[in-house]
């Protein structure tokens, strides 16, 4: 059998299509991880959806401690008494609130009023 030599021609033809295809691969691997849709897109979604999830998350948790306080100031009347007094320094006839200095941003925290009352039960707040 006679061997059939390659001519040169279709050899440097065939290298060439080669190159040409890696380059191609290499441009579409490039586009498909630093694309407008690629991979480090796709990561930074992924990122920024797993923080909002949380943050949705600890805010449904506020909801609900909220709806509690809702709920507990409208059926309790102690609970009412308790939140005019803390927030709005609000007391009773003979009681003194002192108040003390605070830092901006913080939240204002009053001591629970002193009864001057000389028959006042020293068990009882």
């Amino acid at each position: 059998m006679a061997e059939v030599k390659s001519k040169p021609g279709k050899r440097l033809r065939y290298r060439r299509a080669l190159i040409l295809l890696a380059i191609a691969l290499s441009v579409l691997a490039g586009n498909a991880i630093f694309g407008e849709s690629g991979l480090r897109v796709l990561l930074e979604a992924r990122r920024e959806n797993q923080g909002l999830e949380q943050e949705i998350e600890r805010l449904e948790q506020e909801n609900r401690q909220l709806e509690g306080e809702i709920q507990g100031l409208r059926s309790d009347p102690a609970a009412i008494e308790k939140l005019a007094r803390e927030q709005m320094q609000m007391a009773k006839p003979g009681e003194i609130i002192f108040t003390l200095p605070y830092d901006q941003g913080q939240e204002n925290r009053s001591l629970p009023p002193i009864r001057e009352e000389a028959d006042a039960d020293p068990a009882k707040p």
